[in-house]
């Protein structure tokens, strides 16, 4: 059998993509696995309650986190030599820990406010953790960029799993001693930390000889060179972020802290395909798409098929949770979770549509069509936690708001996956 299905045209997709593809897509199935395997023994150690606690903590980090390369980490990518990549990586770290130092400041004047927008107090105590996960999310986002563009996958895919191991050891040992209310957010920061000292320590090894092209002119050379970055990217992603978060505090304050935690749960367990195939799957496809664009070839047929080929391994995942959601939740992870289900049950058709155009969010980036997406995504962005609170404030039941973020979901995610088609399709032609 041969694979001319994948053959893009712009190399030999089997022996390139697929190869590092199914590298990071082995190393993120073993790092999801042990938690998933491990999650009908969590479920039971932890209630919703617990998980909205998380759930309250990360509708902060989020947007934290979201900033706090200033999205320059992302830039990296697209620089022609490694030295200038260094140049821009170093610039992502400055930014990196700027924003963890605003975090502290941030919570050190106004921790309570905080809390009580997230809507549930009992994270109060956690927040002084912000800057940690600020300087965890930062660095390790850079860190996974630069190695991705190094095709370090192997590298990649074992730092996913030192994080998966701590973060379940942590979670389950802390679970098992009693310690419930905390023990989420700190396996959690266990896990974030885990996976930053040993993929820098990595990298460090192998790359510290270009530490000798860092200067601060060129450090400043790549803010100016990849200002539109911080000025359309993060803005966008802030807004992606807004999105999430939104609708974390809109669930808690308009449902109740045990509808915030089945949505929580729920949510994890249908990003799992996002995480172990859809992640490396993007970062596979960013490099190569990346690539061919500064060979000055095309990359439309190999955005195409990827899309393709993602919706063929999300159907089955899809049949099974629209008709049987409560109760494979209720078997699996206890009777408690049931309601969590229900909600996966909803939600994992819109989880379809994010899986299958994830990879397609960098085109923009390498297109240099930022400003576009941007405006593309900030409607979806605010009508989706907008919808949500209507709900909420016409008190219609945390069911039917979770139908019309589904519905609106889906028609943006469709509408993007259209245009980010289009625009690749127009630079082959432009090309030519």
């Amino acid at each position: 059998m041969t694979w001319n299905w994948f053959n893009t045209g712009g190399g030999p997709w089997r022996s390139d993509f697929v190869r590092h593809a199914g590298t990071l897509a082995g190393g993120m199935g073993l790092a999801q696995a042990i938690p998933f395997l491990l999650s009908p023994v969590i479920s039971r150690l932890y209630l919703p309650e617990d998980y909205a606690v998380l759930a309250a903590y990360t509708s902060i980090t989020v947007l934290l986190s979201i900033v706090a390369t200033g999205m320059y980490s992302h830039a990296l990518m697209i620089d022609r030599s490694d030295e200038k990549a260094a140049n821009t990586a170093v610039a992502a770290f400055v930014v990196t820990l700027g924003t963890a130092g605003l975090s502290l400041l941030a919570v050190w004047l106004f921790r309570k406010p905080l809390a009580e927008l997230t809507g549930n107090l009992q994270v109060l105590g956690w927040l002084f953790f912000l800057p940690l996960t600020v300087l965890f999310a930062g660095g390790t986002q850079t860190l996974i960029v630069w190695n991705n563009r190094k095709k370090q996958y192997r590298r990649l895919a074992i730092n996913r799993v030192v994080q998966a191991v701590t973060l379940t050891a942590v979670t389950i040992t802390l679970g098992v001693l009693g310690y419930r209310h905390g023990g989420l957010l700190i396996g959690l920061l266990s896990g974030q930390g885990a996976a930053f000292v040993v993929l820098l320590a990595q990298t460090w090894r192998s790359e510290r000889q270009l530490l000798r092209a860092v200067s601060k002119p060129e450090v400043s050379d790549s803010f100016r060179t990849h200002k539109d970055f911080p000025k359309y990217n993060m803005p966008q992603g802030f807004l992606d972020g807004f999105r999430d978060s939104g609708i974390l505090i809109i669930l808690s304050n308009f449902f109740g802290a045990s509808a915030l935690g089945s949505y929580s749960f729920a949510m994890s367990i249908l990003n799992k395909p996002l995480q172990i195939i859809g992640q490396p799957v993007n970062q596979v496809f960013y490099q190569q798409a990346a690539d061919l664009h500064k060979e000055g070839k095309g990359f439309a047929s190999l955005a195409r098929k990827t899309v393709g080929m993602l919706a063929l391994l999300f159907v089955p995942l899809l049949i099974l949770f629209v008709g049987w959601g409560d109760a494979v939740f209720a078997f699996v992870f206890g009777e408690h979770w049931t309601v969590a289900g229900r909600y996966a049950s909803i939600l994992i058709v819109w989880m379809l549509f994010r899986f299958v155009a994830s990879p397609l969010s960098s085109v923009p980036l390498i297109l240099n069509r930022q400003r576009t997406f941007f405006y593309f995504g900030a409607a979806n962005n605010i009508s989706l936690p907008l919808a949500l609170f209507v709900c909420g404030i016409t008190g219609h039941s945390a069911v039917a708001g979770l139908l019309v973020l589904t519905g609106l979901g889906c028609l943006h995610m469709l509408a993007q996956m259209m245009w980010i088609l289009g625009i690749s399709r127009k630079e082959v032609s432009s090309r030519q």
